[in-house]
């Protein structure tokens, strides 16, 4: 690594100044999703109106975003929901987390939550659950919802800490462009008032371009947010 990047890196983990404390492990069967309870005292979840990425340090000079949800104001706690299938800096430094650990991590906004009344709709890989979750948390009483979240593995589900309108669609291979299409196409998209496209950015794009072509999507607004390429 070159001395200007360097420096570029120091300077900004110094803007990560918050620290955090896992407080509990779940690990989704059959092991490729870990559901993370974390600590933040440093930060005042009450005030967040838009969903928030945490940007965590998983290896030296390496950041990864993760989207914290199920927040409690009074105790500063929230939950990240992290896949772990690939082998990449971030799923090892998920696998390696353990309860009383300290990370230090900045947060910023990323997300609007719906700008009005009307139900929406979530489209997503498992790396957007949290995303939704954080969506589902903010939306007002006026906006009901729904999600199908596509994962690359056939998981043992937890029976209580997830809401039940989300449906969970496994396809292993990982290639799941034509699935979530034909789901799309199997339900009333006219009724929503919102649509979240979330996850891998190829594919959000390639989804985001059939959605918007399509009559049955007039006037609606549509959201796509890219996580990973």
């Amino acid at each position: 690594m070159n001395i200007l990047k360097k420096v570029a890196f120091d300077l900004y983990k110094r803007t990560m100044a918050k620290q955090a404390k896992v407080i509990s492990i779940k690990i989704w069967e059959p092991g490729k999703m870990y559901e993370v309870d974390i600590h933040i005292p440093d930060v005042d979840v009450s005030r967040w109106d838009q969903v928030q990425h945490m940007k965590c340090q998983v290896a030296e000079y390496i950041y990864r975003d993760y989207t914290p949800a199920n927040w409690n104001a009074a105790e500063r706690t929230c939950t990240l929901y992290i896949e772990v299938g690939h082998d990449g800096p971030g799923s090892r430094w998920t696998r390696n987390l353990e309860v009383g650990d300290i990370f230090s991590f900045g947060v910023a906004n990323v997300g609007k939550k719906p700008s009005g009344s009307g139900r929406f709709l979530c489209l997503t890989d498992g790396s957007g659950l949290g995303h939704y979750l954080a969506l589902r948390q903010l939306s007002s009483a006026s906006n009901s919802s729904d999600a199908v979240v596509f994962l690359h593995h056939k998981y043992k589900l937890p029976a209580s800490s997830l809401p039940a309108n989300i449906d969970f669609l496994s396809c292993e291979d990982g290639d799941f462009q034509d699935e979530i299409l034909e789901w799309c196409w199997s339900k009333r998209l006219d009724s929503y008032e919102f649509i979240y496209m979330i996850g891998q950015v190829p594919k959000v794009a390639t989804l985001r371009k059939a959605l918007k072509s399509s009559d049955l999507l007039y006037a609606k607004k549509l959201y796509a947010i890219g996580f990973w390429s």
